[in-house]
């Protein structure tokens, strides 16, 4: 019994030192090192941002410390994409990517290589590429996917497309179905397949939100054209049957106004927007069942020039105008070289920005054709106006007007604001203005005058007239030397302290067509003489727009 305890005891101790040698073996393993990426492709836009409308960034898991190497096309203007970080350490770390806007004309796509390395050698690698302007960039696009749909509620379909870098949050409700029947076709990129019934009257479709982030990101980013196919089945399209709203909180919707060509078939619906809040929500409302379909939403970019009006978040008033709607704009960029000849050689400062002698019948007729005055108005004639040889001392200048010489005041009348119609409406006229100052220095008299003619009152009161002075204008001794034109200020100067612009405006309640608006010299011409000063000042970039 003796020995057998004996062997007991031995075996147990054995056991006991083989599992403490195990256990040793277990504390003392090394975990094989890694280094892992969430992707291996990453797309920015040409602006510089991600598929998801935010920045570029990739996701590293690593085990141990590693760098990042960066290469990409060379630019003649240097490196177009910069890195958050060169190196990372042991855990999660999240690189952004910041690359530079790629919008030049003819600019082509552009592509880096990241390649991430580890001590032990072990590599990952991100190929990036970045669109270029001529690549159509969507906030959203939608055609709603190959799922079987037939009269299916939009809360039981689950095939949504959803693209787009502003589609991350973009949901869908309303009363409408997702459908497979009459699959559209006959406009470009027509998707077929599913499409959005709207089976029952003032049944709706909701899409939103879409983001549009490059309202805060990028001004030139607030231009978009969204299009959408239209069915109509049984006869044309009516604006007036198929209605779109748009929402910046997806509670309250506005009208919004679109084009189609739909008889009786498919055709491509489009209208152009300006986008300057960072997300949108869209209604498609129809007021007639079983007529209409809608197919292919997308949401892309636009142009400036695409003629696109800025949307408005409010109930539009009696004119079906909104705030901010621009009534007139002159900025009499038509005064060129090119047309006025005698503008180069006249007196002046520079060979590039010469004086005109005052405008000449000839010149007045131009001025004339674009509704503007620079004379008053004959009892007889309420549209044309009459010319002096020298009428009221206003001269052109390359892009604006010069009012006022030596020792004499002058005036420019603007045209009737005849968009604006019948009904009183209150507008904010917006002008720059400069006070002229000589070769030595010395300032004219500070000032001008604005002047009502026909309805309207200026700042809410009864006044038809109010004095305003230009300010900010800064003295200097002796101008700086500078050979960039772009310096340049408006009385040929060099050198940005002489003669600065200054944006002012003034409130006009009670506009209607019949309202003109005239700027003219504070000081009659006799004070002047009398004290041999002078009162001119330069005048452009005349706007009225709605309050």
């Amino acid at each position: 019994m003796k020995h057998i305890m004996v062997r007991l005891l031995a075996t147990l101790s054995a056991i006991a030192l083989l599992c403490a040698s195990c256990e040793e073996e277990r504390q003392f393993a090394v975990e094989p090192e890694f280094i892992k990426v969430n992707t291996d492709e990453v797309y920015i836009s040409y602006y510089g941002l991600g598929y998801d409308g935010h920045d570029a960034t990739i996701t590293v898991n690593a085990s141990a410390y590693y760098t990042v190497t960066l290469t990409q096309d060379e630019l003649a203007s240097g490196r177009w994409l910069t890195l958050s970080t060169k190196a990372g350490a042991a855990g999660e770390t999240i690189i952004t990517l910041y690359a530079q806007a790629n919008s030049a004309q003819g600019a082509e796509p552009r592509n880096a290589l990241l390649e991430l390395e580890m001590l032990d050698g072990q590599t990952a690698a991100v190929n990036v590429l970045q669109y270029s302007v001529s690549t159509e960039v969507f906030q959203l696009a939608e055609d709603f996917g190959t799922a079987e749909a037939s009269l299916t509620d939009l809360r039981d379909y689950n095939g949504w497309t959803r693209n787009g870098i502003g589609s991350f949050y973009t949901r869908y409700r309303g009363e409408a179905l997702v459908d497979n029947a009459n699959p559209s076709s006959g406009y470009e990129d027509a998707s077929g397949d599913n499409n959005i019934l709207f089976a029952e009257e003032n049944a709706e479709f909701i899409f939103g939100k879409v983001e549009t982030k490059g309202a805060q990101t990028d001004s030139r980013i607030e231009y978009y054209r969204l299009l959408f196919g239209v069915y109509a089945e049984g006869g044309a399209w009516n604006a007036d049957e198929l209605l779109l709203l748009v929402s910046k909180d997806g509670d309250e919707y506005f009208p919004w106004p679109y084009t189609c060509d739909a008889n009786n078939g498919w055709a491509l619906a489009q209208t152009n927007m300006k986008i300057t809040v960072p997300e949108i929500y869209f209604k498609l409302v129809s007021l007639v069942p079983n007529k209409y379909r809608v197919d292919d939403i997308k949401l892309r970019h636009g142009k400036e020039n695409d003629g696109a009006e800025e949307v408005y978040f409010f109930a539009p008033a009696e004119d079906g105008t909104y705030p901010g709607y621009l009534y007139w704009e002159e900025d009499f960029n038509w005064v060129t070289f090119e047309s006025f000849p005698q503008l180069v050689g006249g007196s002046g400062y520079t060979n590039e920005r010469k004086w005109s002698d005052a405008i000449s019948a000839q010149q007045g007729d131009t001025l004339r054709a674009h509704g503007f005055s620079v004379s008053s108005p004959t009892t007889d004639e309420k549209n044309r106006w009459k010319y002096s040889e020298n009428p009221c001392h206003t001269f052109f200048r390359q892009g604006f007007l010069k009012v006022g010489e030596t020792n004499k005041g002058g005036v420019v009348l603007s045209p009737e604001i005849t968009t604006i119609g019948d009904n009183p409406v209150n507008v904010k006229v917006h002008f720059d203005a400069a006070v002229y100052a000589s070769s030595s220095g010395e300032y004219d008299n500070d000032g001008l005058t604005i002047e009502v003619e026909g309805d309207g009152f200026i700042n809410g009161q009864s006044d038809k007239q109010v004095r305003l002075s230009i300010v900010n204008r800064i003295v200097s001794s002796a101008p700086p030397a500078s050979e960039n034109p772009d310096e340049q200020d408006v009385s040929g100067y060099i050198g940005p302290d002489r003669n600065k612009w200054n944006h002012m405006s003034v409130v006009v309640s009670g506009a209607t067509k019949t309202t003109r608006i005239r700027f003219r010299s504070t000081t009659d011409d006799a004070t002047l003489s009398k004290n041999s000063k002078s009162s001119r000042f330069f005048f452009d970039n005349f706007r009225v727009e709605k309050l």
